[in-house]
């Protein structure tokens, strides 16, 4: 019974995950009511309504004026609803499974906001800090050490992107970016923080080339999305740590 809820919600939440990215999008609103097709001129039916299959079954298309659904929508409920399963392969239906999938989720959120539209949404964030802070009660991650972490952090970039902004007339990280890092020492440790912003760092230099090459909106002017790289790092980091039931992400490497 436990497993059939939980598929349940998988299913529900990797369908609400994508109504989360689209307020940041074209759409700008939360859709509260019963969802409708893209030219807003239909109420999506039941069968219309269920993730992966609608978009398989429509082709893509809306249903009333056949206009292209961006693929965003199925790649997000793919990974969303491969996520729960993998949780269920493992037997990891119980409150620290769920936690870490829900951690998992906001991850993916992030992942497509900021590099969609280079957003990190700040209720996403506060939902992960309420989530890091019971984590920390039921793992050994010292809570001091994470907050004392944390607002170094903050300081020390927020210092560096000011003076870069008015001496260099550069921006060396967004805001959005700086609350993400500050999040991230509260919710793992302090060295395996450290190892996972130098790897996105680096993940971000070598690759943001390619997207230059293959997104017309990246220019040599634009900033990095560097929250997507942070939000990719980590939810492998995450996933892995959850995968062998371990603390620390180096006892993997």
């Amino acid at each position: 019974m436990s497993e059939t809820l939980f598929i349940v919600g998988v299913i529900s939440l990797a369908s609400f995950a994508n109504n989360v990215i689209s307020v940041y999008g074209p759409e700008g609103k939360f859709d509260w009511l019963r969802s409708r097709c893209f030219c807003s001129k239909e109420v999506l039916t039941f069968p219309q309504l269920i993730p992966l299959f609608s978009f398989l079954f429509l082709k893509g298309k809306c249903g009333k004026c056949r206009e292209s659904i961006p693929f965003r929508y199925f790649l997000v409920e793919f990974v969303i609803i491969s996520l729960g399963l993998l949780h269920m392969a493992k037997n990891m239906v119980n409150g620290a499974g769920i936690l870490s999938f829900l951690l998992l989720c906001s991850f993916i959120v992030i992942m497509f906001t900021d590099y969609l539209f280079f957003i990190i949404p700040n209720s996403v964030l506060i939902f992960m800090l309420a989530s890091g802070l019971y984590r920390s009660t039921q793992l050994s991650i010292p809570l001091f050490t994470g907050i004392l972490s944390s607002l170094s952090a903050v300081l020390i970039l927020t210092f560096l992107t000011y003076y870069f902004e008015t001496r260099k007339q550069k921006q060396i990280i967004g805001y959005g970016d700086i609350k993400l890092i500050a999040l991230l020492f509260i919710l793992y440790p302090v060295w395996e923080t450290a190892f996972g912003i130098w790897l996105s760092a680096a993940l971000a230099l070598m690759t943001f080339p390619l997207l230059k090459l293959f997104q017309k909106r990246f220019t040599n002017e634009h900033k990095i999305p560097f929250g997507f790289f942070l939000s990719l790092v980590f939810l492998v980091i995450e996933f892995f740590k959850l995968q062998y039931r371990i603390e620390s992400f180096f006892s993997v490497l």
